[in-house]
C-alpha cells in the first residue's frame, strides 16, 4: 500500500533526505494543531458546552464525542485550562518545546511566579527529567516512621518437633532395638539415613487392615511379603499359617 505525503507525493518514493524532512515539517504542524485544539478545548470547557451536548462534564464529552480515551481526554482537559491561566503553555506546545505530557505533569505545579521559569526549564525534556524537576520544585514528605508490634512468637511442642524430625510416612518410626521388638517403624525415603545416632532403618511392620487405610492408592508402594509376628519379646513366630500368629504386612521398597 502506498502512503502520500501533505504534498501528495508517494513516501516509499521519497529519499532519505526528504523523508526526514517531512516527517519534521509534519511534526511541527501536529504541534500547532494540537495547541489550536487545546485553545477550543478550554473555551468549551468555559462556556460548559458540554452539558448543551448532554454530558456530565467535559470528560465525559471529550470521550462520547470526540472519540479519544480517557489518558488523552485527561491530559487535554489538564493543559486546556492551565492555558487559560497561563497563555505561555499554548506558545510552549505550540512551538513543540514541551511536549503535552509534560505539560499535563508541570500544570499543578505552576503558578504567577514560576510559570515561565518552570516552562523555560522543561523545555525539550523527556518526562522522565520533566519528573525530576518536579521532584526537585515541589518534593514530596518523607515517610513517617512507624512502630508496630510484632505477634509472639509460638515455640513448637517436643511432641510436635519429634513427630516432624522423625515422620516421613504416616507411621512413626522408633529402634527396632528399643527392647519392645515389635514397635511401630517405617523405612526412610531412598537415599537417607535415619534422623537419629545409632539408629538403623528398618522395614514397616504393621496390621494389613491399618496399613490398606493409610496406603491406600500409594502407587509407590513396594512389593508386599507376608510374615508372622511372634510374641512380645520381639522373636520371630511361626508362619502365617499359625492360628496364634497375627497377620502383618511387611514393605519392602525395589
Amino acid at each position: 500500500m502506498k502512503v502520500e505525503s501533505a504534498g501528495g507525493s508517494c513516501v516509499q518514493a521519497m529519499s532519505n533526505d526528504e523523508l526526514i524532512t517531512a516527517t519534521r515539517a509534519l511534526a511541527g504542524r501536529s504541534n500547532e494543531l494540537s495547541a489550536k485544539l487545546i485553545a477550543h478545548l478550554a473555551e468549551v470547557d468555559a462556556r460548559k458546552l458540554y452539558l448543551e451536548e448532554a454530558q456530565p462534564s467535559m470528560f465525559a464529552w471529550c470521550i462520547a464525542e470526540l472519540g479519544c480515551s480517557e489518558d488523552v481526554a485527561y491530559n487535554w482537559i489538564t493543559v486546556a485550562r492551565a492555558s487559560k491561566k497561563w497563555p505561555s503553555v499554548l506558545d510552549s506546545l505550540r512551538c513543540g518545546k514541551v511536549h503535552l505530557t509534560g505539560l499535563r505533569l508541570l500544570a499543578p505545579h505552576l503558578s504567577a511566579e514560576n510559570h515561565k521559569e518552570l516552562l523555560v526549564e522543561a523545555s525539550g525534556k523527556s518526562k522522565r527529567e520533566i519528573e525530576e524537576l518536579i521532584a526537585r520544585i515541589s518534593p514530596k514528605p518523607p515517610v513517617p516512621s512507624s512502630i508496630r508490634k510484632l505477634p509472639a512468637r509460638q515455640e513448637p511442642s517436643s511432641r510436635n518437633n519429634a513427630t516432624s524430625t522423625h515422620r516421613s510416612h504416616p507411621f512413626e518410626t522408633s529402634n527396632p532395638n528399643d527392647g519392645q521388638g515389635r514397635g511401630k517403624q517405617v523405612a526412610l525415603p531412598d537415599g537417607h539415613e535415619s534422623p537419629l545416632p545409632n539408629e538403623q532403618p528398618s522395614a514397616i511392620v504393621v496390621p494389613k487392615t491399618t496399613y490398606d487405610a493409610a496406603m491406600a492408592g500409594d502407587e509407590q508402594a513396594g512389593a508386599l511379603q507376608c510374615r508372622g509376628v511372634g510374641n512380645e519379646n520381639g522373636r520371630d513366630g511361626d508362619t502365617i499359617g499359625n492360628d496364634n500368629v497375627e497377620p502383618e504386612l511387611v514393605l519392602c521398597r525395589r
